[in-house]
C-alpha cells in the first residue's frame, strides 16, 4: 500500500488541479482544435488516418499516429474522437465515405454521386476534439506536432488546404491486417499476421504533403525495435490519459471515499459483447482466483496466524444493504492485521448492467467490492456534465453524462494498490499502464 503521506499529498494536488483545470481545458480546445497559422505553411507535411472502433481502440491508433508523426517529422492531423457507440472497421475507402456521410452531413459538402451509404451504426456516434478527452500536455516537450481535424468530410483537404490530387498519398487497407509498419529495414520482427510490410525509410522518402492512412489501430501495428521509438510508444501509452474535468473531479471524489490512492485493489471485468461475453465464465474465474490471493500473490508461511476469515465479518457486512454504510465498515476493517483477501477493499470497473444483481456471486464472495453504481451522487453529478467541446453537436447533458462513466471507471481503477484486468481488453490495458505510472510516480 502507498503511504498515507503520499495519499494526502495526492489528494491535495488533485484538488488544486481541479480548481485550475476548467479554464485551462477551454484554452486547450483552441490550442489543438484549430488550424494553426504554421499549418498553412506550404512546406509543412502532415499525416492522418481513419478512426474507428471504441474509445480505447481509438486511443491506441492515436498513439501509433503520434509515434509516426515524430518518426516522419510530420504534423499529425488528428481526426475527431467518437465517445459514443463504436463505429466498425471497414476497408479504408468505405470507412472514409461513411465518416464523411454519416457523422456530420449537415456541416460538410458531400459529393454529387448517389452511391448508397449505410449509416445505421452511426446513430449514436458522438464526435469531439481529441484534447477535450485526452491530455496532450506531454507532446510539446517531445517535439510531436499535432492539430485538430475539424470534420471528416471528403472535401476537407481541398477546402482547408487547397490540395490537388498530387498532394495526397493514401495508404489503403483492404483488411484489418493489411499493413504493418517497421521502424527500420533491419527489423526482422514477425509480421504478426499482417499482409504487407511497410518500412519507415520508404515513408520518409515520400514527398506528398498529406499522408493518409486507413486504420492505425492495434498494439502490433508498429514494429518497433529502436530503443528511442520503443520508449516513446511506452511513454505515450502511460501519459495520454483522460482529461475531461468532470471525469477527473468525480474520480478524485470516489478515490477519496475509498481511502485514497493505493488503499484499495482494483479490477476490470468486461462482459458486455462479442468474445468477452463468450468467455465470461472463465474471466470471472480468473478474477476470483486473482482476488483470493494475498496482495502480491504470496501465501502465509507455516506457523503464522491464519488471516481473518470471511466468516463472521463477511456475514456482518452482507447484512448491510446500503453501500455507503458497508463502505464505512469496510474501511475500518482494512486496518485489521492478517485480513483475509476476501475482505479487502476492491473497486470494480465493469460494463455489466446493474452489477450487484448480475454479478451478485462476486459481491457475496467479496463483501467489500464496490463499483460506480454504488456512488449515486457521482452518477447524478456526471449526468449534468458540460459539453465535451465546442465542436460537439449534441451538447445535451443528459446524453453526454453516460459517455463519461467508463472514463471515470478507468481512472478510479488506475489508482488501486494493484490491478486485475480482463485478458485482451484494451480498456484493461489502459488501466494497467496508468496503474504502473501511478506506482512509478510514488515509488
Amino acid at each position: 500500500m502507498v503511504s498515507l503521506k503520499l495519499v494526502w499529498a495526492t489528494c491535495i494536488c488533485g484538488v488544486l488541479f481541479i480548481l485550475t483545470l476548467n479554464s485551462r481545458w477551454q484554452k486547450d480546445f483552441f490550442t489543438y482544435s484549430t488550424i494553426r497559422s504554421s499549418s498553412m505553411d506550404l512546406d509543412e507535411k502532415f499525416i492522418t488516418y481513419m478512426p474507428h472502433s471504441g474509445l480505447h481502440n481509438q486511443r491506441i491508433a492515436l498513439i501509433n499516429a503520434m509515434v509516426l508523426a515524430k518518426q516522419l517529422n510530420r504534423t499529425l492531423l488528428m481526426p475527431e474522437v467518437n465517445v459514443g457507440k463504436a463505429n466498425y472497421w471497414r476497408d479504408s475507402k468505405r470507412l472514409e465515405l461513411q465518416l464523411s456521410r454519416c457523422t456530420r452531413g449537415k456541416q460538410t459538402t458531400q459529393p454529387k454521386d448517389t452511391a448508397p451509404v449505410a449509416c445505421g451504426s452511426y446513430r449514436r456516434y458522438v464526435p469531439t476534439t481529441v484534447s477535450s478527452i485526452f491530455d496532450l500536455s506531454s507532446l510539446q516537450n517531445l517535439g510531436i506536432r499535432v492539430t485538430q481535424r475539424l470534420h471528416m468530410g471528403l472535401d476537407y483537404f481541398e477546402h482547408y488546404f487547397g490540395t490537388q490530387p498530387s498532394d495526397m498519398l493514401y495508404i489503403r487497407d483492404q483488411s484489418r491486417f493489411s499493413y504493418r509498419i517497421y521502424d527500420s529495414r533491419s527489423n526482422t520482427d514477425d509480421m504478426q499476421g499482417y499482409e504487407q510490410r511497410i518500412d519507415l525509410e520508404d515513408l520518409k522518402n515520400r514527398q506528398e504533403r498529406f499522408m493518409v492512412f486507413g486504420s492505425l489501430f492495434s498494439s502490433y501495428r508498429l514494429a518497433l525495435e529502436q530503443p528511442e521509438w520503443v520508449w516513446l510508444w511506452e511513454y505515450l501509452f502511460s501519459e495520454i490519459s483522460f482529461h475531461h474535468p468532470t471525469v477527473l473531479q468525480q474520480t478524485l471524489d470516489i478515490v477519496g471515499r475509498l481511502g485514497g490512492p493505493g488503499q484499495f485493489v482494483s479490477l476490470h471485468l468486461r462482459q458486455g459483447d462479442g468474445v468477452f461475453r463468450a468467455v465470461m465464465d472463465q474471466t470471472v474465474q480468473n478474477v476470483r482466483e486473482a482476488l483470493a490471493q494475498p496482495e502480491g500473490g504470496s501465501t502465509p508461511d507455516d506457523g503464522q496466524q491464519p488471516p481473518v476469515t470471511s466468516g463472521q465479518s463477511a456475514s456482518f457486512l452482507l447484512d448491510i444493504d446500503a453501500p455507503s454504510e458497508r463502505l464505512t465498515e469496510c474501511l475500518q476493517l482494512q486496518a485489521t492485521s492478517d485480513l483475509s483477501p476476501h475482505l479487502k477493499l476492491i473497486y470494480m470497473a465493469t460494463d455489466a448492467p446493474d452489477p450487484r444483481r448480475t454479478l451478485h456471486y462476486l459481491y457475496a464472495e467479496f463483501p467489500c467490492l464496490f463499483s460506480l453504481s454504488d456512488f449515486p451522487d457521482v452518477i447524478t453529478n456526471t449526468l449534468s456534465a458540460t459539453a465535451l467541446s465546442p465542436f460537439t453537436e449534441d451538447q445535451l447533458p443528459s446524453r453526454l453524462g453516460p459517455l463519461l462513466f467508463p472514463l471515470i471507471d478507468a481512472e478510479v481503477a488506475s489508482h488501486g494498490s494493484h490491478f486485475v484486468g480482463t485478458r485482451k481488453s484494451t480498456f484493461s490495458k489502459y488501466i494497467m499502464y496508468r496503474n504502473r505510472r501511478f506506482h512509478a510516480y510514488y515509488s
